[in-house]
C-alpha cells in the first residue's frame, strides 16, 4: 500500500510538517481529522526523536510541498537611496 505514491492529503502520500519543512509521509488518518505520520528525514536532533519517529498531527500541520511549509511571502525591499554618497 505504501509503495505507491498518494495525493496530498491521503494514506501514502508525502507531506511536510509547517514552519520546519520536515519531510513526513502520512501513515493514518484519524477520526478526528489528524494524520499519523512517519519522520522520513534523518537531519532530526536525537532529543525530539520518538521510539518509533511515528508523530500525529494535526492536518493544518502539513503542507503538500516544501516551498507551502516555509512561509513564503515576499518582505518588502529596502531602498538604498542616500547610502551611495557615503
Amino acid at each position: 500500500m505504501l509503495s505507491h505514491p498518494a495525493d496530498f492529503p491521503h494514506v501514502g502520500s508525502r507531506a511536510f510538517v509547517v514552519g520546519t519543512a520536515e519531510p513526513v509521509t502520512i501513515l493514518r488518518a484519524n477520526a478526528d481529522g489528524s494524520r499519523m505520520v512517519r519522520r522520513d528525514g534523518t537531519r532530526l536532533h536525537p532529543a525530539s526523536r520518538d521510539a518509533s519517529g511515528n508523530r500525529t498531527l494535526p492536518l493544518s500541520d502539513l503542507a503538500p510541498t516544501e516551498a507551502e511549509a516555509f512561509d513564503t511571502k515576499p518582505k518588502p525591499r529596502r531602498c538604498a537611496k542616500g547610502r551611495a554618497g557615503r
